[in-house]
């Protein structure tokens, strides 16, 4: 088991986990798919910066709350969580964070991709 650093954003518990469940192999193309996912939910948040929409931010991140804690991003999937839990204006105001969090799981999900 790897241990995480405390400014990952890839819990290693629950990575390893996924890894001993799935193998290298359908790991690898699940989080292929999950990185397009994810691509296309980051996105659509940069496209609502420019027209914000109370309802459509919830929407994307209660999809992103799913998305992130099925692969071991459990803290960017937290904050995605309390954007859901929210309201529109207080969720609006956390949208930088959560799509820097979600972010950097997208390139350490890359990094490990590439080492694998």
């Amino acid at each position: 088991m790897t241990p995480s650093a405390p400014d990952d954003e890839i819990d290693a518990a629950a990575y390893d986990g996924l890894l001993d469940a799935l193998g290298a192999e359908d790991l690898r193309m699940l989080a292929q798919e999950f990185l397009l996912d994810l691509d296309r939910i980051l996105a659509s948040f940069d496209e609502m910066r420019a027209a914000p929409d109370g309802a459509k931010l919830k929407e994307r991140a209660h999809a992103l709350t799913g998305l992130l804690g099925q692969y071991a991003c459990v803290r960017a999937a937290a904050l995605a969580r309390r954007v859901v839990d929210l309201d529109a204006p207080e969720a609006a105001l956390l949208l930088d964070e959560l799509t820097g969090r979600a972010a950097r799981c997208g390139l350490e999900w890359r990094a490990r991709l590439a080492h694998t």
